[in-house]
């Protein structure tokens, strides 16, 4: 819904020419897919690493699943509160610790043996390069050399271009 709703907002608000709040949905869209890939690959990496190693387990991090939904969703309302209303607060510290959760849980689900199968390699890396696409997010916040728009090519093309495939 919300990704929904991002969309419709971005196609209006380019028709009456605000192109500034119109990227800042499509940038609010970048972050909600950032959002379902650790919903979505929380279960589905886990599984589909156990499976395809044939481990008698899956790495299950379920309070780390749910402060990333809380972090993640805070750090999305920061994000279009101080890009749409000017309010001052820096919403880097959210995307920043975001993306730490999201590291720790692709470390945790690391192991060694995926190198062999293709579908686990692929999916473990797109994970990473999306979590490092969010941490870079949310330094540039703090570090004027790394751009906002080129960390979301990481998620974009990086993370999100592996985890479809």
């Amino acid at each position: 819904t919300a990704l929904c709703v991002f969309n419709v907002l971005f196609l209006l608000l380019c028709a009456q020419g605000n192109f500034a709040s119109a990227r800042t949905f499509s940038q609010l869209a970048v972050l909600g897919f950032m959002l379902l890939i650790g919903m979505v690959g929380g279960r589905v990496i886990p599984f589909f690493t156990a499976r395809g190693l044939t481990l008698d387990h899956q790495v299950r991090t379920p309070r780390l699943d749910k402060a990333l939904r809380v972090v993640s969703v805070l750090g999305m309302c920061g994000f279009a509160l101080s890009q749409l209303f000017n309010v001052a607060l820096n919403p880097g510290y959210l995307i920043v610790l975001a993306a730490s959760i999201h590291l720790l849980r692709s470390g945790l689900w690391f192991n060694p043996n995926i190198r062999y199968i293709p579908l686990l390699w692929s999916l473990h890396l797109g994970y990473l390069l999306a979590a490092i696409g969010l941490l870079l997010c949310g330094l540039s916040f703090f570090i004027a050399i790394v751009r906002f728009t080129d960390a979301l090519h990481l998620i974009t093309l990086g993370g999100i271009g592996l985890t479809i495939l």
